[in-house]
């Protein structure tokens, strides 16, 4: 019975490793979705950002793709791009910085995460008083957490 036992695991976990690389490859829709982000298609650069970063596990490759999605005008890309880049480094260092950068475009386009995102990143800095003005540029927009958070900062 153990043997059994045995040599499912085995098979389930060769099955599972073997499934993984089917996914990893590039198939029919990433190519796709290469040519259409190379032409210059912002939600093609997204979705391979989203595509790198969730089936494969490759926040750098991701996060190329999602400053891409950025530049050529997709807001989504700009927030998940100010994410990634705020999670290299610490508060107040260069990779913040640039993640704001991502963040206020973002927000400035009326994203409201982005603009949830950056009250988050200026209440870790110690900046309360930007972090509400944020938090309620969010809110504004119907952002539940901005207006959670702005409340809760305003007590």
């Amino acid at each position: 019975m153990k043997k059994i036992s045995t040599v499912l695991l085995a098979a389930a976990i060769t099955f599972f490793v073997s499934c993984n690389n089917v996914w990893a490859e590039d198939d029919e829709v990433v190519k796709s979705l290469k040519i259409k982000c190379e032409d210059g298609v912002a939600r093609a650069c997204y979705l391979l950002g989203q595509r790198y970063r969730t089936v494969d596990m490759d926040n750098d490759t991701a996060l190329a793709f999602y400053i891409k999605a950025c530049d050529k005008g997709d807001m989504d890309g700009c927030n998940i791009g100010g994410i990634l880049t705020q999670q290299k480094g610490l508060q107040n260092s260069k990779y913040w910085k640039d993640a704001f950068k991502l963040y206020i475009k973002a927000c400035e386009a009326k994203n409201d995460s982005a603009c949830a995102n950056i009250g988050s990143l200026k209440y870790r800095e110690g900046r309360q008083k930007a972090a509400i003005k944020y938090y309620k540029m969010a809110c504004d927009m119907g952002n539940i957490v901005g207006c959670n958070n702005t409340q809760r900062l305003k007590r």
